[in-house]
């Protein structure tokens, strides 16, 4: 999985909004680690995470996970400079075991996704649904499995 398969222009405005946009983000140290035109990695360190039980927070968990999937979206909205707004309206945990070292988190499209028919539908409708799911692993088991249902919206003149 390799950065320059994507939009660089993209990747730099997500990393930006990653590190300086949403305070949580710069609080929790994420940083995008990798990305292509359809999987994206996130990272966070566990000592900005972790809880008084010396386990990654739940909260970070979820955080990371949530804005994981929006970033995978992200991508593709401002690679096509997509007059509009990304935004998650559902989501879902599974908390399986704790997570004690740095927080991973992984997004892929399905296979048979295509970004050409959903650019189609969000042009045709103003608007398009994208269900996503994220992993967070330590030592190569699954600790949470996320899945958030992912909204892009045309921005109107209102």
């Amino acid at each position: 999985m390799a950065i320059s398969s994507v939009n660089q222009n993209a990747v730099e405005t997500v990393r930006q909004i990653l590190g300086e946009g949403i305070p949580l983000c710069q609080c929790m140290g994420v940083e995008l680690v990798a990305c292509d035109h359809r999987s994206i990695r996130l990272r966070a360190p566990y000592e900005k995470n972790r809880n008084h039980k010396g386990a990654a927070f739940g909260g970070s968990l979820e955080a990371l996970s949530v804005v994981t999937g929006w970033a995978l979206l992200e991508l593709q909205l401002r690679a096509r400079h997509f007059p509009g707004e990304s935004v998650i309206y559902r989501a879902e945990s599974r908390f399986l075991r704790p997570v004690t070292a740095d927080l991973e988190s992984y997004c892929v499209v399905a296979e048979a996704f295509s970004w050409d028919r959903y650019f189609e539908e969000l042009d045709n409708r103003g608007r398009a649904r994208l269900d996503l799911d994220v992993v967070i692993q330590q030592n190569g088991k699954n600790a949470m499995e996320f899945t958030g249902a992912y909204m892009a919206i045309e921005r109107t003149g209102d």
